[in-house]
């Protein structure tokens, strides 16, 4: 357990010792060159409900940010003003971990242009093996304006072949010169497709929450949820047990779940101690969007 920096020494990881084989196998397949056996999860599109059975979506243009795409902009624009009002200079940090090719941050990362380009903010997809070096390659169901809009704006999402471990070893560069470490510091994380495949799901969620910044919040994908919410089938039960494990464990290395009452969401929500929630409770969140100038 010693090699799992903020890990607990009480037994989070059942049968630790197993897995950490099973998932080090894992990535080594993915970077071997191997076909990546997830593709269809890696487009990183997330302009679907945030919360479970909202209506009145309209179509979507390349431009705009809707469903989960706009709760995270509203979510990262509050963080930057506690920021401000707090007298806190450090860069607004994004991950998307496991985000393919990382199309909703492009777009986010585009609402934030500005600050991107002088380096104040950062956004960032993590794969373990999978880049995305021209996703529009890929794809077919693009516009002409979307793979326009795709094209002029990927370069300001930071792509990195990491897992958990690694991720929060990783700094990114200031305008001044200096490296600023991503450990510690993390201001939003995003997760879908990811933790349910994960061999060591309990144990990378104590990694992650254990370097969030005094703002973080964490949006983990509640698969299980959506899935029966569709009236399918939820997760496997080995697979479930592995995913809630690493909840409770957030919980119990002191970082807070949000209750959502009686407006249940797509998405498990965990917060450190500043975090700005206040847009959680907004009546009228869904379906407004808007529109990256």
């Amino acid at each position: 357990m010693d090699q799992f920096e903020g890990v607990p020494k009480f037994d989070i990881a059942p049968k630790v010792g197993g897995r950490v084989r099973g998932s080090k196998n894992f990535k080594d397949y993915l970077r071997s060159g191997k076909p990546e056996p997830y593709v269809h999860n890696t487009s990183g599109s997330y302009n679907d409900y945030f919360f479970i059975n909202a209506r009145g979506f309209e179509n979507q243009g390349p431009c705009e940010l809707k469903g989960t795409e706009f709760m995270i902009y509203r979510l990262l624009c509050d963080i930057e003003k506690k920021k401000q009002v707090d007298g806190d200079n450090s860069p607004l940090v994004v991950v998307d971990f496991g985000g393919g090719d990382g199309m909703s941050m492009v777009k986010l990362a585009a609402a934030f242009r500005e600050k991107v380009k002088e380096k104040k903010a950062f956004f960032i997809v993590s794969n373990l093996a999978y880049q995305p070096d021209k996703a529009i390659s890929r794809m077919t169901s693009f516009r002409p304006s979307e793979e326009r809009f795709i094209t002029d704006n990927q370069e300001l999402v930071n792509y990195g072949r990491t897992d958990a471990r690694e991720l929060i070893q990783q700094s990114v560069k200031l305008s001044d010169g200096s490296q600023f470490p991503l450990k510690g510091h993390i201001d939003l994380l995003h997760e879908r497709y990811v933790l349910q495949w994960d061999e060591l799901a309990d144990v990378d969620t104590i990694i992650l929450g254990r370097n969030m910044s005094s703002y973080g919040i964490m949006l983990l994908a509640n698969i299980d949820k959506y899935l029966k919410s569709c009236g399918a089938s939820g997760l496997p039960e080995d697979v479930l047990k592995k995913v809630q494990m690493g909840y409770s464990n957030l919980q119990l290395i002191g970082v807070k779940k949000y209750d959502f009452g009686n407006r249940p969401s797509n998405y498990e929500l965990f917060h450190q101690v500043k975090a700005p929630l206040e847009v959680l409770k907004d009546p009228v969140y869904e379906p407004l969007k808007i529109t990256i100038k």
